[in-house]
């Protein structure tokens, strides 16, 4: 099982994230003095801010500032800081859980003078949004400045700022786990736009992280999804990991970096690279460095200095179905890199190799098409690999093992290569057989006697488009009135090699599917996802699913298709199984899928008020019950994005309260996403 675990609504999403940002909350009560915000004799719930205030304006030195760090100063903890648009010249330092809240982050500017940080956050829980923060300091090694700092936090939230033009990093995250950066502009900065340091389980999503010395940057960070970026046309690396295992990197745009790669992996382990855009115009579109067990899926990589993609010292990865096409130099290459799996890849039309593998044993070439190459794929002083089931044709040569041992190359397609089909040049106890041999201009070249061109009898050898010999006995000896798909006799490579069991006919073999399970939601239908699933043969496949309870061992369902309903679900929990199968072949995925109850009509403030009760008896207290009252008071006040965001804030400091038994944390959780999906959907 590949441990996925998805947990959703009956209809609708459970988690519902909130990035349409400020809106127009900032009516901002400006007249009004202590009367909205300041409970008496304590620090105010909410606070202005505006560069034009003065001592006439009403709440002035209360809860109206003209400086922002007086009103971070003066707002009480879980309350919130409002910013209208204008010019601050300052260093703000958020020590207490707070939403910093910018009018409009293009307007609403935070210039910090070239000195520290613009914005340091050393508090959890904090809300940061619709800033423009620059002219950091220029403070490096070992603790950089920065438009943002998160320093020893948890659970902070870093929304639609444009953190540019800093002499630091645009966004730094350093020992902060758990957080949000979303829907940022971190461009321009002199060092990274935006950088995890020894931080885990941190979600950077929808940012713009381009023309910065490097790009996003994570460096002893474990956990963390990279997701939907635009990291692109940066000095040096555009994604950069170094000693950072776990993490997810899917769907970004790490084009064009100017020196270095696109995505650029060291010593970090059980990464998933997932359809991202990878391309560099001095280095690799993606290089692994000492970096194992890493998942590199569905990705377009190119490079129009080096290599598509270059593993250097690294194993046991598997790169799948990945674009690596029109490469300056190669577009798959492994060095000093073993037990891979290099399966369903497109490497063509690059100007020296489609794969070539060097000093590297034991990997798995399956299923690739390497055409218009000058080799196609080129194996040298590598042992014990599988060369099996690709499309090589129109190279110079096909497939060419050089100076190795004991490599085998079965059911692949070599044709219309224009030097050489395979081609063996002092590598021994090599096997060859079950190759559609088609059309080159020399079929094949071996200078040893030590290679086995067949499988033995009934097995048989190659298909050779130019044998000419006939098929009317059958076997060991080819000496048995009566045709059995093999030649009577051999086909000659050369003096000393031989085909002993030519085919008749070509072998094509059906290599097996991938199936890749998940869910999405369709048209406002709840669905199986199937349709990240393929065949690297292109084979039209079909799509079982099979339902077994968890919560009710007794249910046991089947559905079909490529994602079938299942908004008929009871509650509970569910292990999915999906079969693809393309007539032949099949592979199989699992994943643990949760149902939540599907709530009737909710209404919030009641439900919000009915919570509250229930959490105080459930013995919340502190910030948690404070970001409560906030989503109520947010709610009855007509702030839906501030109530939303409050009570989000309440799901996952429940979530880590220790002092909570399982059963009320779940208990607390489960209501509180039902408010949520109501107040979003309903």
């Amino acid at each position: 099982m590949k441990g996925k675990i998805v947990r959703i609504l009956n209809g609708m999403l459970c988690a519902v994230l909130v990035a349409t940002l400020f809106v127009s909350v900032i009516s901002m009560n400006s007249g009004n003095g202590l009367q909205s915000g300041s409970p008496a004799g304590g620090s105010p719930t909410e606070v202005w801010v505006d560069d034009d205030f003065d001592s006439s304006t009403p709440g002035w030195g209360v809860d109206h500032f003209d400086v922002i760090q007086d009103g971070v100063d003066a707002v009480a903890e879980g309350g919130t800081v409002y910013v209208y648009n204008g010019m601050y010249y300052e260093n703000v330092d958020v020590g207490k859980t707070i939403d910093l809240t910018g009018e409009d982050r293009y307007d609403t500017i935070i210039d910090a003078g070239g000195s520290g940080d613009v914005i340091h956050v050393s508090a959890d829980w904090v809300n940061a949004s619709g800033f423009t923060l620059r002219n950091s300091g220029g403070q490096g090694w070992p603790v950089y400045d920065a438009g943002i700092k998160l320093h020893i936090v948890q659970n902070c939230t870093v929304i639609d700022n444009n953190a540019s033009n800093n002499s630091g990093h645009g966004i730094y995250l350093r020992y902060s786990d758990g957080n949000s950066v979303t829907g940022n502009n971190a461009s321009n900065n002199s060092e990274y736009g935006i950088h995890l340091e020894d931080s885990d389980g941190n979600s950077v999503t929808g940012n713009n992280a381009s023309n910065n010395g490097y790009g996003i940057v994570l460096v002893d960070s474990d956990g963390n999804n990279i997701t939907g970026n635009n990291a692109s046309i940066n000095d040096d690396y555009n994604i950069y990991l170094y000693s950072s295992n776990w993490n997810n990197i899917t769907g970004n745009n790490a084009s064009s970096s100017i020196w270095g790669s696109g995505i650029h992996l060291s010593s970090s382990n059980w990464n998933s690279i997932i359809g991202n855009n990878a391309s560099s115009k001095g280095e690799d579109g993606i290089y692994l460095f000492y970096s194992d067990w890493n998942s590199i899926i569905g990705n377009n990589a190119s490079s129009k200095g080096e290599d598509g993609i270059h593993l250097f010292y690294s194993d046991w990865n598997s790169i799948i179905g990945n674009n690596f096409s029109s490469n300056k130099e190669i577009g798959i290459h492994l060095s000093s890199s073993n037990w891979n799996s290099v399966t369903g890849n497109n490497a063509s039309n690059n100007s020296v190799h489609g794969i070539r593998l060097e000093d590297s044993d034991g990997n798995s070439i399956i299923g690739n098409n390497a055409s218009s190459n000058v080799h196609g794929i080129y194996v040298y002083d590598s042992d014990f690999n599988v060369v099996d089931g690709n499309t090589v044709s129109s190279n110079e040569n096909g497939i060419t093992l050089s100076s190795g041992d004991g490599n085998t190359i079965q059911g692949n397609t070599v044709s219309t290569n224009f030097g050489y089909g395979i081609y063996l040049y002092s590598s021994v106890n090599d096997f060859v057989y079950h190759n559609d041999i088609i059309g080159n201009t020399n079929q094949a070249f071996d200078d040893r006697t030590d290679n086995y061109w067949d499988d033995g009898y009934p097995s048989g050898g190659n298909y050779w488009s130019d044998y000419i010999g006939a098929d009317s006995f059958k076997g060991p000896n080819q000496d048995i009135p009566g045709s059995d798909g093999i030649g009577d006799t051999p086909y000659v490579i050369d003096s000393d090699s031989q085909d002993d069991y030519p085919l008749m006919e070509s072998f094509s073999p059906n290599l097996p599917p991938i199936a890749i399970a998940g869910t999405s939601l369709d048209s406002g239908s709840l669905r199986l996802d199937g349709s990240k699933s393929y065949d690297p043969e292109g084979d039209t496949l079909t799509y079982t699913w099979v339902l077994i309870g968890i919560t009710d061992p007794t249910f046991n369902d089947v559905r079909v298709g490529v994602a079938p309903l299942i908004d008929d679900l009871v509650a509970g929990e569910y292990e999915v199984t999906l079969r693809v199968d393309d007539g032949g072949k099949s592979d199989t995925d699992v994943m643990l899928l949760g149902i939540l109850p599907k709530p009737g009509k909710v209404y919030p403030a009641d439900a919000l008020a009915d919570l509250m009760d229930d959490a105080q008896a459930a013995g919340v207290t502190g910030g948690a019950l404070q970001m409560l009252q906030n989503a109520l008071d947010k709610w009855n006040q007509g702030d839906k994005i501030g109530s939303i965001k409050h009570l989000t804030n309440f799901i996952d400091m429940v979530g880590q309260d220790a002092s909570l038994s399982d059963e009320d944390k779940n208990e607390l959780i489960d209501k509180a996403a039902i408010i949520l999906a109501s107040m979003e959907f309903g």
